[in-house]
């Protein structure tokens, strides 16, 4: 199985809104609706056309590209890809953002829980954990 190229953002989700592309920016109900069933919502970046899902409810933010971590690895044109996206969005966010394999995301979440992003102090924790993991499946951008 291959895991997706993954991003933890220590920004709460409605601080990552105004970063959207204006069309994919979800409106108050919407934003309410993936809150309240926790689904993750379809998100672009302004000055990008490529397209990703995003985790909005919490205090922090999750962002899935469709990419392999694998192919990120090992593919130079992926890895260019993929890191010219990140400047794209390390252009937009002023925050502190962690590029991670999304097999250790899934790690963590089951050890924290299925929401543990919306509980205060998730980022911190999520460093903390991530930092002992090994070094090519994770990078703080």
């Amino acid at each position: 199985m291959s895991n997706l190229v993954s991003y933890v953002i220590d920004l709460p989700g409605r601080d990552v809104i105004p970063s959207l592309a204006p069309s994919y920016q979800p409106n108050e109900a919407a934003l309410k609706e993936v809150t309240r069933t926790g689904s993750l919502w379809d998100g672009r970046l302004i000055e990008s056309s490529v397209d990703f899902s995003i985790e909005l409810s919490g205090e922090i933010t999750v962002v899935w590209l469709t990419t392999r971590y694998s192919n990120f690895i090992s593919d130079p044109v992926v890895h260019d890809f993929v890191i010219n996206w990140e400047n794209i969005l390390s252009g937009l966010l002023e925050a502190r953002i962690v590029r991670v394999d999304e097999f250790l995301l899934n790690q963590w979440e089951s050890e924290r829980g299925d929401f543990w992003f919306r509980e205060k102090g998730a980022f911190a924790a999520f460093i903390e954990w991530v930092i002992q993991k090994p070094s090519e499946s994770w990078s703080l951008l």
